[in-house]
C-alpha cells in the first residue's frame, strides 16, 4: 500500500505498522505495475528467490513477466482470472531464482484500482511449494512403485484392519481368490473370498496377531489348487500399530506358493531313500568316511561281512574299529584322501581264522559343494565264491577251446541285429574257430565283434532270413547251398543258444558238389539228343530279315573282338543250351546275334513282322519288336546300367540273363543269352499265339523239340557266359593299349621324321648355298666381261634369276631346319596381321572377303617379326589358292593359357600363356591322306610351277624355332583351320609381362553326354569332366546322340556336340534335339572358327562354341558357364 492510499483510508493505523507487517511477512509479497514492473517487493519475497538482500532484489528484477517468470506466459495466467477489486485468483507455476534455479510457487494475486476503478496496479502473495511438491513426487512415485510391486509379485501381499476386512492386496492374492483385480477385493473378509473351512483357519491364525499381538511365523499350510492337486503355502503375519505404537489397528500378512519347493524337497527326501535303498541292495558293501577316517555311514552288508555293528562304528576312526589294518590299506586311504581313485578287481583278504576271502574293491573320494575333499568311500565285494566259479569256469572253457580249434567244420557263434522296427537287418559275429579262417580266408581278428555286412562286404549278409527265423523261434534247421563270392558250396546246421543268438556249423561241400556236378554233366551229354545242341553249320546263319550286326557302325567289340570269335565265344555256351545269344555294344548295336533253337527263331521272326516295316532300323526304334525290347531293353540294357548281372523272364516264355562288358574299368557292352523249357500248358501257347500272331500249332511244335535242360547245366551256361564276357573286356583292352601304342609310335616316327628331315635340310641347304655361291660369282664376273655378246648376256640374266630362285629355296629350307638366322625382339602380332592383310587386299580376288577378329588383350610376342610375317603370308596364301571360286578368309587371335591337359592332347606343345593365331578359310579342304604330309618338304597339291612344297615346311620350322605349337583342322570340301600357338612374352627377355590371375575351373555333379566321331577325343575329354565330378554319357555320332536324349530326357543337362561327323552332322544333330527339348544347353565344339562356319549353327540355338583343339580349363570353365546360366 502506498503512503498515500493510506492517508485516505478510513481507518488509519501507522504507516511504519503496515509497512514492518509488510516486510517481515512470512510469505512472499510484491506488487507490480499493469505492465509488469518489480514495484515492491519484502523480504520474504527476497529469500524464496535466493537474494542476500531486498535491495539486490530490486536492483536485480525490474521486468517481473520476463525476469521472475520461468515462463512469461504464467504471468497471463496470474492476473487473468482477477475481474472484481477484491477477488484473489491463485495460480501455480515456477519461478526463477537468483542463480537460475527453477522454484515451485503458489501465487494469489488481487488488482488494485484507483479512484476512477482503473488498475493500478497487481498484489501479489508467493507460498514457496517446492518441498511440498517434491515429498508429493516422492510419495506419489512410492504409490507408483508400492502399486507396481503389488501387481507384479507372485507373493500373496494384504492388509486387514481390526474387522479382518482387506484395505489392499497384492494382484496374486487378487487372482488366487477368483478376482481379476485387486481392487475388487478391498473391503471383503475371509470369508467372502475363501471356502468356509479354510476362512475359518485364516480367522484362527490371526486372533494370536490381532488380539495379543503375536506374529505368526512360517506357518505352512496346505491347498487344493484348480487342477485337484495338492500345493504349499509359507505364511507370516504381523500385527499393525496404530501412531502411537499403542493400540492394534490391523495386520500385515505375506504368503508365498512353496509348493515347488515343497516338492523338491520331498523328491530330495526321496532321493535319499533311493540312495540308501540302492546302496542297501548293492552287491558292494560300502563304507563312507570323513577326512578324518571317521564313519558317517555304512551299509548293511559291510556291518554283515565284516561282523561289526553300526552303533560300534559311526563316529568311530576306521583304524579303531580295525587296528591290525595293513600297510597297504593305510596308503590307499591317504592316496584316496589326496584325490586318486584306486581299485582291485580281486584282492586277497586273509581272516583270523587263516581263511582267505577274495575281494573285488574301490576306494575314491568324495567332494564337498566347495570342491574340496570331504572324505573317502570304500566300496567292497567279497568274491570267493565267484573266484571259484570262474577257475572252473575256465578248465571247461579249455577243454571246450580245444575241441573248438580242433574241429574241422567252421563254427561261429551269431547275435543277431534288428533296426528301430524290430526287423533282423544284420549280424554280430561274436566268436569263430580256426576253420572258419581257413575256409574262408578271414582271420578271427579281422571277424571278431564286426558285423556280417562288414566282414562279407554284402548288404544284407548270407543267410539273413534264415539265421533270423533260428534266432528268433530258437527252431534248428540244416541247409546246403552256393555261397558265389567264395565259389564254394557249404552244409549248415543252425541252433540258437539263446534268444537272437545263433551258432553254425558249417561243412565245405564243394568238391563233393562238384564231382556230382560232373558226373550229372557226363550223364546228361551222353543222353542228350544228337541234335539238343547248335545245329551244325546253320547256328548263325540269319534270320530272313538279314543280318542285325551288319547295322553295328562303330562298335568297339565288333570292331576289335571281330564277328567269327565272337561266334567262338557263343559257341562255348550255346552248345549247352541251344537257345539264342546276342552281344551288344554299349549302344545298343548289336555285335552279334544268334537264333539257335526253333522256338527263338519262330519268336523273334514272328515279333518282328509285327514292325510293319521293311528297315530294320525303323522296326529297332518302332517298340513293337517284342523279343529285341526283351533282350536289349529290359535285360542287356538293364545290365549295362546296373552294371552286375541281370536275369529276367523274357516276354517270348522263357528266362533271359545277361552280364556287362568291362574294358579298362567301364561298361562296353553286354552279352546275354535265353534259357529255360518253352510253355506248354495250352493256356500260355494260346496267349503266345495272340500277342506273337502265330499259329497254336506252330508254337507246340518248337516247345516239344526243345529238349529240357537241368538246373545245373544251366547254372554251368551261366559261368561260362560271364567268363566270356570277361574274354570279351580283356581281348578289346588288349586292343585298346595296341593302338594306344600305335598311335604313340606313329606320333614319335612322325616327330623323329621331321627332326631328321630339318637336319637333312639344313645340311643340304649349307651345302646348296656354298654350289650358289660359286655359281654367283663366276656368273658376276661373266657379266662384267665387254666381250660377250647380246644374246650371251641374256644367258646370263636367265642362269642368275635361277640362282636367285634357288636361294629362296635354300633359305625356306634352312627355315624347316631352324637353321636360319633370326632376330627375336618383342612385338605386337594384332600389328603384322593388319600389315599383312593390307598388303593381301591389293592382291587376292575380290569375291573373296578378309574377316578380322583380333583380341585387343593379346600380350606382345617374342620373335623375329620378318619369319612371321612369312608364316602369316605362307598360311594366307595357301587360303586363297583353296578358294580359287571365292569365299572368305577369317584371320583371328586370342590370348589363352595352354594347361596339362591341352599338351596331354598334343604332344610338343608347351603348358603356359600364347597368343594363338587362327587362319580359316571356307575353300576345298584336305584329306586325311593330304594331311599327313603337309609340312613335308617338298610335298604340294598344287599345279606343277605353282609351288614348291617349302611353303608349311619352313612355317613348321618358323613356329618350331619360336618354341610354338601348330595344327590343322580340315575336312574335304568344308575348309580348313591352322591354328598356331605362339608363347608370349617372358619377363626374362629383358622385359615385364603383367602377372594374369590364374583361372581355377570349378566342376560339378551335373549329366553331361558328349558326341564326337573320334574315340581318343571322346575318351579324353570323358576322363576330364568325370574328374571334376561331373556324369558323362558318350556318343560316337548324331543318330546315336538322339538316341541317348530318347533314353535319358532331360536328366542331360549339357550336350558337347561336335559339328563335323560322318552321318548326320552336327548341325542337323542340335536341329533335331531341341526338337526333343527347346530348353536343352548344347555346346558346340568344332577345329573350324567361331566366326566361320560354326556361325551358322550357333544361331541355330547352342549356348556356347568352343574350338578345338581345346583346353581343360577353357573346357571345364565353359561347361559349367553354361550350366549356370
Amino acid at each position: 500500500m502506498s503512503k498515500q492510499q493510506y492517508d485516505n483510508s478510513q481507518e488509519a493505523m501507522p504507516f511504519q505498522d503496515y509497512h514492518d507487517i509488510f516486510m517481515n511477512a512470512p510469505m512472499g509479497i510484491f506488487t507490480a505495475s499493469q505492465k509488469g514492473r518489480l514495484v515492491s517487493a519484502n523480504n520474504a519475497m527476497a529469500g524464496i528467490l535466493g537474494y542476500e538482500s531486498l535491495q539486490v532484489l530490486n536492483s536485480s528484477i525490474t521486468d517481473i513477466i520476463n525476469d521472475l517468470f520461468a515462463d512469461p506466459s504464467d504471468w497471463e495466467k496470474c492476473i487473468s482470472p482477477v475481474d472484481n477489486p477484491g477477488e484473489i485468483s491463485r495460480h501455480e507455476c515456477t519461478l526463477l531464482g537468483k542463480d537460475g534455479s527453477e522454484v515451485r510457487v503458489l501465487i494469489s494475486m488481487r488488482k488494485v484500482l484507483n479512484s476512477n476503478g482503473d488498475i493500478i496496479q497487481y498484489q501479489g502473495f508467493v507460498d514457496n511449494i517446492t518441498q511440498r511438491r517434491q515429498e508429493e513426487d516422492y510419495l506419489n512415485g512410492f504409490n507408483r512403485d508400492f502399486l507396481v510391486v503389488l501387481e507384479s509379485t507372485t507373493d500373496y501381499i494384504y492388509f486387514k484392519d481390526r474387522d479382518r476386512r482387506i484395505r489392499f492386496c497384492s494382484q496374486a492374492m487378487a487372482r488366487i481368490t477368483g478376482h481379476n483385480d485387486w481392487r475388487e477385493v478391498v473391503g471383503k473378509n475371509d470369508f467372502e473370498i475363501f471356502p468356509r473351512e479354510k476362512a475359518e483357519i485364516y480367522y484362527h491364525e490371526e486372533d494370536q496377531v490381532l488380539r495379543d499381538g503375536i506374529p505368526l511365523l512360517n506357518r505352512v499350510n496346505p491347498y487344493i489348487d484348480e487342477n485337484g492337486r495338492t500345493g504349499w503355502v509359507l505364511t507370516n503375519k504381523w500385527p499393525v500399530y496404530d501412531d502411537e505404537n499403542i493400540k492394534i489397528v490391523g495386520l500385515f500378512g505375506i504368503s508365498r506358493d512353496i509348493t515347488e519347493l515343497k516338492n523338491a524337497e520331498n523328491a530330495l527326501s526321496h532321493s535319499y531313500n533311493l540312495l540308501r535303498y540302492v546302496v542297501e541292495h548293492t552287491r558292494s558293501s560300502v563304507a563312507v568316511h570323513d577326512r578324518n577316517l571317521n564313519y558317517i555311514f555304512v551299509s548293511q552288508r559291510y556291518l554283515d561281512e565284516f561282523k561289526v555293528r553300526e552303533e560300534d562304528v559311526i563316529g568311530r576312526h576306521h583304524y579303531d574299529v580295525f587296528p591290525d589294518l595293513p600297510r597297504k590299506w593305510r596308503d590307499v586311504h591317504q592316496k584316496a584322501l589326496e584325490g586318486e581313485v584306486l581299485s582291485a578287481e580281486d584282492d586277497p583278504f586273509y581272516r583270523d581264522d587263516g581263511t582267505v576271502e577274495w575281494t573285488r574293491w574301490e576306494c575314491r573320494p568324495w567332494y564337498e559343494h566347495d570342491g574340496t575333499i570331504g572324505g573317502i568311500i570304500v566300496y567292497t565285494e567279497v568274491i570267493t565264491e565267484r573266484k571259484r566259479m570262474e577257475e572252473a569256469l575256465r578248465e571247461s572253457e579249455k577243454k571246450l577251446n580245444s575241441l573248438f580249434s580242433a574241429m574241422t567244420e567252421m563254427v561261429v557263434l551269431h547275435e543277431l541285429i534288428f533296426d528301430q522296427h524290430g526287423r533282423a537287418v544284420d549280424y554280430r559275429i561274436i566268436d569263430c574257430n580256426q576253420a572258419f579262417t581257413k575256409v574262408t580266408g578271414i582271420k578271427r581278428e579281422v571277424a571278431f565283434g564286426r558285423l556280417a555286412t562288414e566282414v562279407y562286404g554284402e548288404n544284407p549278409p548270407p543267410f539273413l532270413n534264415r539265421y533270423a527265423r533260428v534266432a528268433v523261434t530258437g527252431d534248428p534247421l540244416n541247409f546246403s547251398a552256393y555261397y558265389q563270392p567264395m565259389d564254394k558250396y557249404f552244409h549248415v546246421s543252425v541252433i540258437s543258444p539263446k534268444d537272437n543268438q545263433f551258432a553254425t556249423i558249417t561243412t565245405d561241400i564243394t568238391e563233393r558238389k562238384r564231382a556230382e556236378e560232373k558226373l550229372r554233366r557226363i550223364e546228361w551229354m551222353l543222353s542228350k539228343k544228337p541234335d539238343s545242341g547248335l545245329n551244325g553249320q546253320n547256328e548263325f546263319q540269319p534270320q530272313s530279315y538279314g543280318d542285325l550286326a551288319c547295322l553295328n557302325r562303330d562298335g568297339i567289340i565288333k570292331k576289335y573282338v571281330g564277328v567269327e570269335l565272337l561266334k567262338d565265344i557263343a559257341r562255348d555256351y550255346l552248345d549247352l543250351l541251344g537257345s539264342s545269344s546276342a552281344i551288344y555294344e554299349v549302344n545298343g548295336d548289336y555285335a552279334l546275334g544268334i537264333f539257335a533253337s526253333g522256338w527263338c527263331r519262330t519268336m523273334d521272326l514272328a515279333s518282328r513282322n509285327l514292325c510293319s516295316t521293311p528297315d530294320n532300323i525303323e522296326a529297332l526304334n518302332s517298340g513293337r519288336w517284342l523279343c529285341h525290347e526283351s533282350c536289349w531293353t529290359h535285360c542287356s540294357k538293364e545290365a549295362i546300367c546296373r552294371g552286375k548281372s541281370v536275369d529276367i523272364e523274357c516276354s517270348g516264355g522263357l528266362r533271359l540273363f545277361a552280364e556287362p562288358v568291362f574294358a579298362k574299368g567301364e561298361v562296353i557292352g553286354a552279352i546275354s543269352f535265353g534259357y529255360g523249357d518253352p510253355p506248354k500248358e495250352p493256356e500260355k501257347i494260346q496267349e503266345l499265339a495272340e500277342i506273337y500272331g502265330i499259329g497254336c500249332a506252330e508254337l507246340e511244335r518248337e516247345s516239344n523239340s526243345y529238349d529240357s535242360r537241368p538246373p545245373y547245366i544251366i547254372e554251368m551256361a551261366k559261368s561260362r557266359l560271364q567268363a566270356s564276357a570277361r574274354l570279351i573286356g580283356s581281348l578289346v583292352e588288349a586292343r585298346l593299349a595296341e593302338e594306344d601304342r600305335e598311335k604313340l609310335q606313329s606320333q614319335l616316327f612322325r616327330a623323329q621324321k621331321m627332326e631328321s628331315m630339318g637336319i637333312l635340310a639344313g645340311g643340304i641347304a649349307h651345302d646348296f648355298n656354298n654350289l650358289l655361291q660359286t655359281m654367283r660369282g663366276n656368273v658376276d664376273r661373266l657379266a662384267q666381261d665387254n666381250s660377250i655378246n647380246e644374246r650371251s648376256a641374256s644367258r646370263l640374266k636367265a642362269v642368275d634369276k635361277s640362282i636367285e630362285r634357288a636361294a629362296k629355296l635354300v633359305q625356306q629350307l634352312l627355315l624347316f631346319g631352324r637353321k636360319a638366322e633370326h632376330k627375336k625382339v618383342q612385338f605386337d602380332i594384332n600389328q603384322e596381321v593388319r600389315e599383312v592383310v593390307q598388303m593381301l587386299k591389293r592382291t587376292i580376288p575380290r569375291m573373296i572377303a578378309i574377316e578380322l577378329h583380333l583380341d585387343p588383350e593379346t600380350c606382345p610376342i617374342w620373335g623375329d617379326p620378318v619369319q612371321v610375317e612369312q608364316v602369316l603370308f605362307n598360311l594366307t596364301n595357301n587360303a586363297v589358292d583353296a578358294m580359287p571360286a571365292g569365299g572368305k578368309l577369317l584371320i583371328e587371335t586370342v590370348r589363352l593359357e595352354l594347361d596339362a591337359g591341352f599338351v596331354k592332347m598334343h604332344p610338343g606343345s608347351v603348358a603356359g600363356p600364347h597368343v594363338l593365331l587362327s587362319i580359316t578359310d571356307t575353300g576345298c579342304g584336305m584329306d586325311d591322306e593330304t594331311l599327313e604330309h603337309i609340312y613335308d618338304p617338298f610335298f604340294t597339291t598344287k599345279e606343277i610351277g605353282k609351288g614348291t612344297g617349302l611353303g608349311l615346311a619352313s612355317v613348321y620350322g618358323i613356329i618350331k624355332a619360336h618354341d610354338g605349337y601348330i595344327s590343322c583342322y580340315s575336312e574335304k570340301g568344308q575348309g580348313t583351320t591352322f591354328r598356331v600357338y605362339f608363347p608370349v612374352f617372358k619377363a626374362d627377355n629383358n622385359a615385364t609381362e603383367e602377372q594374369q590371375p590364374v583361372f581355377i575351373p570349378q566342376g560339378g555333379s551335373e549329366t553331361v553326354l558328349i558326341v564326337d566321331d573320334e574315340p581318343e577325343i571322346r575318351e579324353l575329354t570323358r576322363e576330364i569332366l568325370e574328374e571334376y565330378g561331373y556324369k558323362v554319357i558318350v556318343a560316337a555320332n548324331g543318330e546315336e546322340a538322339l538316341e541317348k536324349h530318347l533314353d535319358h530326357g532331360k536328366s542331360i543337362d549339357l550336350t558337347l556336340l561336335d559339328l563335323n561327323m560322318p552321318g548326320m552332322g552336327g548341325h542337323k544333330c542340335l536341329q533335331e534335339i531341341l526338337k526333343l527339348d527347346p530348353s536343352a544347353r548344347v555346346i558346340i565344339a568344332s577345329g573350324y572358327s567361331l566366326n566361320g562356319q560354326a556361325k551358322e549353327t550357333m544361331s541355330s540355338g547352342a549356348r556356347a562354341f568352343i574350338g578345338k583343339p581345346y583346353q581343360l580349363n577353357k573346357l571345364v570353365g565353359t561347361v559349367r558357364k553354361v550350366l549356370d546360366s
